[in-house]
């Protein structure tokens, strides 16, 4: 121990600050710098998936003040927002029948939704 810190004084002394530092406060730097740069880009990477969120709830929205028939819009919303997996799921191979029929599916440029292949 006496000669760790005589080693580190000697260093110290003949300006090799870095050779008196020791390693574990080395790997414990280098882990601090992947941490901050693994939480900067979750944090811009999820930035840019609210951005997106955003961009489709105000599709949504004008979407929704295109219906005439509130009630209908109102239950839609109640059961993919409130209803069991059963009714949720129930309610897709309607839309994609809705979109089948209008050819909606077909236009598909700029939105990819999920789970397309469930019919």
């Amino acid at each position: 121990m006496a000669d760790t810190a005589l080693h580190r004084i000697y260093n110290l002394v003949n300006g090799a600050v870095w050779a008196a530092i020791p390693k574990w406060a080395y790997i414990i730097f280098a882990i601090a710098v992947l941490a901050a740069g693994g939480f900067g880009y979750g944090f811009f990477y999820m930035l840019n998936i609210i951005s997106k969120l955003e961009n489709v709830e105000w599709l949504y929205c004008y979407e929704r003040g295109l219906n005439r028939d509130m009630n209908v819009v109102i239950h839609r919303e109640r059961l993919m927002l409130h209803g069991n997996p059963h009714e949720v799921d129930s309610m897709r191979p309607l839309i994609r029948h809705h979109e089948h029929r209008t050819q909606a599916d077909t236009t598909f440029v700029n939105y990819y939704p999920s789970n397309p292949s469930n019919p």
